[in-house]
């Protein structure tokens, strides 16, 4: 039955987008069984990239001391800096705050110990199942690179992983810096060189195998090196050519491609030159039409995409996007985003990822995410009213669940363990 009014649609689909399952398609949290790797509680929370970098902008001389602080002493410097010294105006900042009042915490504390006192009592599993429970995500992926060597040991000592976490193996350091990866290749006993010969393929092929047996990865990512485009990193091509997607596609995983925006501080935007579009997007396009078998990801992170190449994207079979509408843009702009997606789109696409750090940030995210959700869904079906279709709540509730995981799990060929479809 068809829902009457505006005012009862607007309800309906806030209780649906709120009351289905969520699937994270690419965060880099980690669960218990990885200890000091898992980030949670407020200094996890205050150790995030972007917040130590903003409060290193204001402690020139702490740029190096800066990474190697412990984790606590690091919190401290951050919550002095940011949150004590000035106002959280930051996006960073706002998303500590976020988590804080999502929690229900008293927004009026001011000493870090205060806080900190807060989760005293929880334990990193206790704290878990808080998140995963009030943000409603039940799985994520989680970037996993097993040539670190605190996380190489970890997945060999390994026997269950938590089944709300879902490995992505990462290549990143494979394309992007070889010397380092073939000197962490060496340690763990593969034969390879600096030089990319016969044998050093062999044995990052072999690596690669071997990981995905471990790890049982959804799929490999990679952040291409800068210059790839232009033609630039020759290993790197190599290495994706003839190590990684022939890998990929033996094992039948799909290969996602980092679309990321830098910041100011990262050597400014690496949008194509001639303002047509994403250069690193153009390879991506180019690598499905070379390989219609190979399944790839484009893992957008809030890159802005143009209407010409998301309907080059709706023409690829082999390609799915993945956080295409940014959640956090400011005004309407991820609205748009997410408009966009939907006319070229439709419903064949992963709108939305928190790419979280730590586990608290699910909470702000996927409230953003979810109210985005909400706001475009409602723009669609009062529209689709007003032509005289009627929209029935078994309609929102099956169009939600794709554009939360559904659409994502399918693409991959899985089913999502979390409801076993």
């Amino acid at each position: 039955m068809g829902v009457r009014t505006k005012e009862a649609l607007r309800e309906l689909v806030r209780k649906t987008v709120r009351a289905v399952p969520v699937t994270d398609a690419f965060t880099e949290l980690y669960p218990e069984a990885f200890g000091s790797l898992m980030r949670w509680g407020l200094d996890g929370l205050l150790t995030s990239r972007a917040l130590l970098e903003e409060a290193v902008r204001f402690h020139p001389g702490l740029t190096e001391e800066a990474s190697s602080l412990p984790r606590p002493a690091a919190a401290e410097l951050v919550w002095q800096t940011l949150f004590l010294d000035r106002t959280p105006l930051s996006p960073a900042c706002r998303e500590v705050v976020a988590v804080l009042h999502a929690l229900g915490w008293d927004g009026r504390r001011k000493r870090l110990s205060a806080w900190r006192d807060c989760y005293d009592d929880l334990t990193a599993a206790d704290y878990l199942d808080l998140v995963f429970a009030r943000s409603g995500v039940t799985t994520v992926c989680m970037l996993s690179d097993p040539l670190n060597d605190a996380e190489g040991q970890v997945w060999e000592r390994l026997h269950a992983l938590d089944p709300r976490f879902n490995p992505v193996l990462s290549v990143d350091l494979l394309l992007r810096d070889w010397k380092k990866a073939c000197a962490c290749l060496r340690a763990k006993d593969y034969a390879a060189a600096e030089q990319l010969d016969n044998g050093t393929l062999e044995a990052v092929r072999s690596y690669l195998r071997y990981s995905i047996v471990r790890l049982n990865p959804l799929y490999l990512a990679a952040s291409l090196p800068d210059g790839y485009a232009n033609g630039g990193a020759s290993d790197a091509d190599r290495l994706l050519r003839e190590c990684i997607l022939p890998v990929a596609g033996e094992a039948g995983i799909p290969l996602g491609i980092r679309l990321e925006v830098p910041g100011p501080l990262s050597g400014g935007s690496r949008r194509a030159q001639d303002g047509e579009g994403s250069a690193e997007f153009s390879v991506l396009l180019e690598l499905c039409r070379r390989h219609p078998g190979q399944k790839f990801l484009a893992l957008v992170s809030g890159a802005e995409l143009t209407l010409p190449e998301l309907k080059a994207a709706s023409c690829m079979p082999n390609l799915h996007l993945a956080g295409c509408a940014a959640a956090g843009t400011p005004g309407r702009g991820a609205a748009v985003r997410l408009q966009g997606c939907l006319d070229m789109l439709g419903l064949t696409m992963t709108p939305i990822y928190s790419g979280a750090e730590a586990a608290d940030l699910l909470l702000p995210a996927w409230e953003q995410g979810r109210s985005l959700l909400e706001s475009v869904l409602c723009e669609r079906y009062a529209a689709l009213a007003d032509a005289g279709w009627s929209i029935s709540a078994e309609d929102v509730e099956r169009d939600a669940a794709e554009l939360l995981g559904g659409a994502f799990w399918r693409f991959l060929g899985r089913p999502n363990p979390a409801t076993g479809l």
